[in-house]
């Protein structure tokens, strides 16, 4: 089996997979870290292929890999065979749809969350520093969070020239390479789409969101943020994990960033190694997504149910139906389990109802790689993603969680699992690239002062000779298809 999420050099090795083996006695050979177009190209790709991400499932994507006969049609043998993941993905018309191609054929298995989760990403600002200069804000006290919590933009600008003028942080806002947020957090209260998602729809209609009058305007304030000394002049710098959050050396003094993104697992840590390391009554609060007004309600916060997990059947495979019984195990009562908590009674307890992890987990020194190693199958099946709520000893994950939600939903977001037919991701590859290329250089300038904001116009006619009204059209087409995906009638 050709695995593309590889972390370790041999899966069938980990006690986890041993158990699987055990179970189902099924003996699995995996193969790490192939080039996938080029086994496809040679021919010499495996029985079955497993990648994070269906977009790079097939050259062309899955129905035409289906019509190249190189991945098998699923639909038949996921009757006949997977009576687990038939009832779970006929159980909802959302989860049918991320799962079935635009003709409605079942071309993989895909995990599926048990619930829709939550952003996990968000901004914290230093709450010790919002008590210091309460005095200074003028927006209100929140008992819930303890301080006074900034809503709108304007708030957000009080704190970031309190916090460099008063306080002394040289660039208290951390920003995204890109200018725009991850997860659309700093940039959704204008209607704009994060870094990794340009395209969003308003009833249907898709736009490219870094085009429109919202993302203008966000593009000025961050213009005025950086020249008003928040954002640090090297902030394009930041690659890899450091685009998403900053070096634990970049926030936890004073001196540093006291505004910034983290993930909700990982807030308690940053405090207790702030604390160590001498910042005395460091503390952090995660705040809600900022707003134009008080009022508003935002509709681009990212709700999760599908993380891509994909695996799928070749010709190769002579006997297809023990696959599918095979992966199906993965989406019973037992094979859930497996796939989150590991092995019951080596990595995890149950009394009466209650999860923990055992002390090969918790006492291991680093329980997300412990985590990792012992109890994440990397298979797909139904993922419980409340289980990370487990790796800390707190309540402030989930209050993250909520803090980042609000009442806000995702409405304007464009549904993952859309997908181009061949010629139309041809097309996305000759004009989107460079849209994108385009986009990403001219936004720093914008955001830099480099290229006067009284040019926007000029740059979005750039982008619309470059194809990107075609580029839209090829989305607004992606998504009516995925629409009209329908839930068969029993």
């Amino acid at each position: 089996m050709g695995e593309r999420h590889q972390r370790w050099d041999d899966y069938a090795k980990l006690p986890i997979y041993k158990k699987l083996e055990e179970i189902t006695g099924k003996k699995v050979k995996f193969t790490m870290g192939t080039d996938l177009q080029m086994d496809y190209s040679t021919k010499s790709y495996p029985d079955a292929i497993i990648v994070i991400n269906q977009a790079n499932a097939y050259q062309g994507g899955i129905e035409k890999g289906i019509a190249d006969g190189v991945l098998l049609d699923l639909t038949d043998l996921i009757d006949e065979h997977a009576p687990n993941y038939k009832k779970l993905i006929t159980s909802d018309e959302k989860i049918y749809r991320d799962v079935v191609t635009d003709s409605c054929k079942n071309g993989a298995i895909y995990e599926v969350f048990s619930s829709l989760q939550g952003p996990w990403y968000g901004y914290v600002m230093r709450k010790d520093l919002l008590v210091k200069h309460a005095a200074k804000f003028t927006f209100a006290y929140d008992e819930i969070y303890g301080c006074k919590i900034p809503i709108t933009y304007d708030d957000w600008e009080q704190v970031l020239s309190v916090f460099k003028n008063d306080e002394g942080n040289k660039t208290p806002l951390f920003i995204s390479p890109t200018g725009f947020d991850f997860l659309a957090f700093l940039d959704g209260g204008y209607g704009v789409t994060s870094a990794n998602q340009l395209y969003l729809q308003k009833d249907g209609v898709v736009e490219f969101g870094q085009a429109t009058a919202g993302a203008k305007e966000y593009i000025t304030m961050m213009n005025r943020w950086y020249k008003s000394g928040f954002i640090s002049s090297s902030y394009t710098l930041n690659v890899g994990l450091d685009a998403l959050i900053p070096k634990t050396s970049d926030c936890i003094n004073n001196a540093g960033h006291t505004v910034f993104p983290y993930v909700y697992t990982m807030i308690d840590q940053l405090i207790a190694a702030a604390r160590s390391l001498g910042t005395a009554g460091y503390d952090l609060v995660p705040v809600p997504r900022p707003r134009k007004n008080a009022s508003d309600t935002l509709h681009l916060v990212p709700f999760v149910g599908y993380d891509g997990l994909t695996m799928m059947i070749t010709d190769k495979c002579q006997k297809p139906e023990d696959v599918i019984k095979w992966i199906d195990f993965m989406f019973s009562e037992e094979g859930i389990m497996l796939a989150n908590y590991g092995i019951e009674g080596d990595t995890y307890t149950k009394v009466g109802g209650e999860l923990a992890y055992t002390d090969k987990i918790v006492k291991s020194g680093d329980i997300q790689g412990a985590m990792a190693r012992e109890t994440l199958c990397k298979l797909p099946s139904v993922k419980i993603w409340e289980r990370e709520f487990l790796q800390v000893n707190s309540s402030m994950p989930e209050f993250a969680m909520t803090a980042w939600t609000g009442q806000d939903d995702n409405a304007w977001m464009m549904p993952g699992p859309i997908t181009t037919t061949a010629a139309e991701a041809a097309e996305m590859v000759r004009i989107g690239m460079p849209i994108g290329q385009h986009f990403s250089e001219n936004i720093v300038k914008f955001i830099k002062g480099t290229r006067a904001l009284s040019q926007w116009d000029q740059y979005i006619a750039e982008l619309k000779e470059m194809g990107l009204d075609v580029a839209v059209q090829i989305q607004q087409a992606a998504y009516d298809r995925y629409k009209n995906r329908t839930l068969p009638t029993a």
